[in-house]
Parts: C-alpha cells; sequence; structure tokens
C-alpha cells in the first residue's frame, strides 16, 4: 500500500473498515478519520465535511516507467522530472505555445523553419482587427526570387519601389510638370528640351500637322510653306510651286504647275506637263498638255487645246473649245465627239456602253426652261460629205430603228407631239404619237397599226395653193330636226338627218370644199317634214332638168341627195345636185 499523509488531529486516527464507499458512517467523524473500503481497496480521509479518496488501491500509481521519471522523498509528494528526454518545464512551455491562439481563426502558433530560419508558407492571412483579412500569396507557378523590405518605415504619401533586384526601398511622388494649358480645348506638346508647351485649339475643320519642330493646325493638305489656299495630298510640294489656289493629289501630280493658279490634279500624274491655270485633270497621266481652261477626266485623258473637254481613256483628247466623250475618241477644233474610236466629225456613232447592244435610248437636244422660244428649236441637219461651205454635197440622214445581230423582233420608228403644259409640278406631261413607221415599212399617221404601206387615221385634207380639199369616209348623224338647220362638211362629207314635223325646212351648208363631193341621207320621222330647196344654201343649187327634189312623205322613208361643189368665182357659188327618193 502507498505512503498516505493523514493530517494531523488530536483525535485523528484510523478506523474500523468498512464494506464499500456507501458504508462510509457521515457522522460521528472526525477531521482526519482514515478508513479502509474493502470492496475498492481505497482510503478515505474526512476533511470534517466529506470522505475523500486518496486514490489507493487497485487505481493507485504503483511506479514510473519508460521515459517519465520523478522525484521526491518518500513523505512529500512525486514531481516530474523529465519527459521523453524533455524537462518537465519545456514540455509545459510546447503545450501552453500550442494552446496560444489569439482568436478562433489561428489553429496554431507554432510554424515550421529551417535552419537559416526561414518558414515557409502557402498564405499568410492578415485579419483586421474588425472583421476582414488579407491574404498574401506567391503566383501559382513563378520563378524564386527575394524581396528585401526597407529598413525603416517610409514617410507619408511615400511608396515602395523595386530595384530590381528585389530590394524594396521608399519612394517619393514627383510634383509633376507645370501645366501649361490656359483655356478649354487646349493640347500639351513637347517643347524645347521636351519642356511641356501649350498649343491652342485649332480652328473648327482643321487637322494637326506636323512641323519641322512643333506641331500645328492647317486646313486638310495644306502645310506650312504653301502658297496661299494650297492643298497638297499624296505627294511633297512640286519643285517651283509658287501658284495659289491649286488642288494637288497624287504622286506626280502637277510637276510642272510652278506659278499657275486654280488647278485642280487628281491622279498619278495627273497635269504633270501643265503650267497654265483654270485646268482640271482627274485620272493617272490626264491632260499631259500645256493647256488653259480645260477639263481631263479618264486615263490619259487629254486636251490639246484650251477651253477642251475630254472625258474618257486611252488618249482621248479635245482641240480647242472642243469635247470628246469616249474612249479614244478625239474631238476637232470646237466640234463634239461621243463614243469610241470617232473622229472629229461632230456626233457619231454614240454609244453609252460602248457595244451594239447598249446604245442611248432618249437623246435630249436643246435648250430648256422658261427661256425656250422658236430660235432655240432643235435642227438636225447632216453635214457635207465633199466640197466647200458655199458648193456641197450633202450627206445622207438618215432616221432608224435600233440595229440587232440576231433574230429578235424589230424596232418601230414613233413621231410623237409634245402636249401644252396641263399643270405644274415635277411630272412630265405623256408624248402624243402621231405618226409610226412599222418595222415591215408601213407608215401609220394617227394610228399605231397600220397595215398597208400608208394608213390614215382620220380625214386627208389637200391644198393647190388656193383651195383645200378634203378626202374622208366619215359619217355625221345630225339627229333629229324640228325646224330649220345647219349642216357643217367639215365634220365629214356625209351626214344624216331625221325630220320630225318640220316644214319648208330652210337648210345652211357650211365649209364646203372646192370640189367636194357631199351626201345628205334624209330619214321621215314619226311626222314627216319638208325642206326648201329653193332657200339658204340650197338657192344656188340645179337640178337635173332643173327639177328640185321632192321628199318621200311616209314615216320610215329615206331619200338620198348627192351635192358637188364648185365655185366658179364672181361671187356664185354653186352645187350641183341629184337626187334618188323613197328607199323604204
Amino acid at each position: 500500500m502507498p505512503f498516505i499523509n493523514i493530517p494531523s488531529s488530536s483525535s485523528a486516527s484510523w478506523k474500523d473498515a468498512v464494506a464499500d464507499p456507501a458504508s462510509l458512517p457521515a457522522s460521528g467523524n472526525e477531521v482526519g478519520d482514515a478508513r479502509v473500503t474493502e470492496s475498492t481497496s481505497e482510503i478515505y480521509v474526512w476533511d470534517g465535511s466529506a470522505w475523500q479518496s486518496t486514490g489507493g488501491g487497485a487505481s493507485a500509481i504503483t511506479a514510473l516507467t519508460n521515459d517519465v521519471t520523478a522525484t521526491g522523498p518518500g513523505s512529500a509528494a512525486a514531481t516530474v522530472a523529465f519527459v521523453g528526454g524533455e524537462t518537465a518545464a519545456d514540455v509545459a512551455t510546447s503545450v501552453q505555445d500550442t494552446q496560444a491562439a489569439t482568436d478562433l481563426s489561428t489553429v496554431s502558433t507554432i510554424v515550421k523553419r529551417d535552419a537559416s530560419g526561414e518558414t515557409s508558407l502557402d498564405g499568410l492571412n492578415l485579419d483586421g482587427s474588425v472583421s476582414g483579412a488579407i491574404n498574401i500569396k506567391a503566383a501559382d507557378t513563378t520563378t524564386n526570387y527575394t524581396i528585401k523590405m526597407p529598413n525603416a518605415q517610409g514617410g507619408a504619401t511615400t511608396y515602395l519601389e523595386n530595384d530590381g533586384s528585389g530590394n524594396l526601398s521608399w519612394g517619393t511622388v514627383s510634383a509633376g510638370m507645370t501645366n501649361p494649358m490656359t483655356t478649354q480645348g487646349d493640347l500639351i506638346t513637347g517643347g524645347a528640351a521636351g519642356a511641356p508647351q501649350r498649343l491652342g485649339l485649332g480652328t473648327e475643320e482643321y487637322v494637326l500637322a506636323a512641323g519641322a519642330t512643333d506641331p500645328y493646325w492647317t486646313i486638310e493638305g495644306v502645310k506650312t510653306g504653301y502658297p496661299t489656299d494650297t492643298v497638297i495630298v499624296g505627294r511633297t510640294k512640286p519643285v517651283g510651286l509658287t501658284g495659289v489656289s491649286n488642288t494637288i493629289i497624287g504622286a506626280g501630280a502637277g510637276n510642272a504647275i510652278g506659278s499657275g493658279i486654280v488647278n485642280t490634279f487628281v491622279g498619278r500624274g495627273a497635269g504633270s506637263s501643265t503650267t497654265q491655270t483654270r485646268n482640271t485633270a482627274v485620272g493617272y497621266n490626264a491632260m499631259t498638255s500645256n493647256v488653259d481652261s480645260s477639263t481631263c477626266v479618264g486615263f490619259q485623258a487629254n486636251t490639246t487645246g484650251s477651253n477642251a473637254v475630254a472625258i474618257g481613256s486611252h488618249q482621248t483628247s479635245a482641240a480647242g473649245n472642243g469635247i470628246a466623250i469616249g474612249r479614244d475618241a478625239i474631238a476637232g477644233s470646237s466640234c463634239v465627239t461621243l463614243g469610241r474610236s470617232s473622229s472629229s466629225q461632230g456626233l457619231s456613232n454614240v454609244f453609252t456602253l460602248g457595244s451594239v447592244t447598249a446604245q442611248i435610248n432618249t437623246l435630249y437636244l436643246g435648250r430648256g426652261g422658261a427661256s425656250q422660244t422658236v430660235a432655240n428649236a432643235v435642227k438636225i441637219q447632216t453635214m457635207r460629205s465633199s466640197g466647200t461651205d458655199t458648193d456641197m454635197s450633202v450627206g445622207t440622214l438618215t432616221i432608224a430603228g435600233a440595229q440587232g445581230t440576231g433574230t429578235g423582233a424589230g424596232g418601230d420608228v414613233i413621231i410623237a407631239t409634245a402636249p401644252p403644259d396641263v399643270a405644274s409640278g415635277s411630272t412630265l406631261n405623256a408624248h402624243s404619237e402621231v405618226m409610226r413607221i412599222t418595222d415591215d415599212g408601213n407608215v401609220g399617221i394617227q394610228t399605231s397599226t397600220p397595215n398597208d404601206p400608208l394608213t390614215v387615221q382620220g380625214a386627208i385634207n389637200y391644198t393647190d395653193g388656193s383651195s383645200d380639199y378634203k378626202i374622208s369616209p366619215a359619217h355625221h348623224d345630225e339627229g333629229t330636226e324640228t325646224g330649220n338647220f345647219t349642216i357643217n362638211w367639215s365634220n365629214a362629207p356625209v351626214h344624216t338627218v331625221t325630220l320630225n314635223g318640220t316644214t319648208n325646212a330652210v337648210v345652211t351648208m357650211n365649209n364646203p370644199l372646192q370640189g367636194g363631193a357631199y351626201v345628205l341621207r334624209i330619214i321621215q320621222g314619226a311626222t314627216p317634214g319638208t325642206i326648201d330647196f329653193t332657200a339658204g344654201s340650197f338657192a344656188n343649187a340645179v337640178w337635173p332638168g332643173g327639177t328640185a327634189p321632192t321628199l318621200s312623205g311616209s314615216t320610215g322613208d329615206v331619200d338620198i341627195i348627192n351635192l358637188l361643189y364648185i365655185d366658179d368665182g364672181g361671187g356664185t357659188v354653186t352645187y350641183y345636185g341629184t337626187f334618188a327618193t323613197d328607199f323604204s
């Protein structure tokens, strides 16, 4: 049994053993009384209020084994000296360190370090004193390098900077440049020795250009040292250029312009030989002659005289005051030439696209507008084919429909008149067709479908210089007459009239033609009537045997009167008449 220290007491003593802890007496005990429980082999000591176990018996420590040692006299409490070769004090310190967490986010204060005193971590959390944290980590994949912090705290507004070898130091923010700008829209540019300088806002639509030393505002294409209002794009200033108001765009353009003014050259080599003024050349090598006030548009388009226009390609040219339009077109002086490979013969071989199937659809000639007069009308005339201006042979004027090379339908030639203006506005009034020549040679007047070499819709009027003559198969119905009436032979050479209750009606016949043959058909109405053949226009009529007609007297009867008008002069107007009655 282990040694047990029992507190001293005048009455304390060993007492009789009891069967088990529950049998320990609750009263009559003095401090220091000791009893043994037989069932547990424990020793209990009364402390004045309760029995306290001393740990004896089967559960008491009986020996110190392995690497745990203890010291102390038999009469004193044992003290642990070493655990695993470490002193009990070191073990206690280690336990305290491992449990010295400052908050719940820290598991342990123990970290691993190598022989150099360095610690390896995947990351480092820096907790805010109130909330939040900063986590510092290396890149997922990184090279090995070392960063050393400065040896002292930096000042206010300083920042950390790296010397390239990982040594950090405190840097100071530069005070910066002095702001030279004074007005909204100013720009800052580098001046002498890199010092900042102000460039004021430029004029609207000006562009920024680079000068020899400083940038400046200018009109696009206009540069310092150029003549006034001169624009050059895509090349340097031509040598010797002094003329003003020129526009030159393209390599080699305006090479020889010199003192020429108000020229426009666009395209490589455009106007390369011109030294004159008021010229326009657009296209590769356009205008290679030294001319004035001319216009050339197209590849190698050229004018050989002043005040000329050449539009086209491949040596299209026009002499003075001439106009040449088309590939290889050539216009003589004061001539107009349209089309490819045409000559100086005025308007010839005109095609809109240069092919047989692409001819001009509509050609407008003449002066338009409110000033149009008869003197401004269009005149189409052939030119002389030989001879002189006073004694010449003329060419043939041909008006034809379209030509073709295949088997398609032919084309007609139509002559149409312009209608009078019926209303103001932007829509043209439609033309009125008056004559057509079909592709098979038939001619139609007032009809678009002639069936014969000449087909006329309406009357034909002809004259011998003093009298007019009309040929017309037309018929005119006068309707029903109940009294005197008038016949107008201009309406038709054949007239029909129905008489209803007339008694000796007087008939006036107007506008007869010399030699005209006329027919008057008379129908009796519900109440048959009569005509006075001795009055009106019939007063000068003559009849076979001197007997005037007597009209039929029954409803529905038809009488025919044939009249031949002959004016014998001297104021005598005579109708020669024949008649047939009772066509019933």
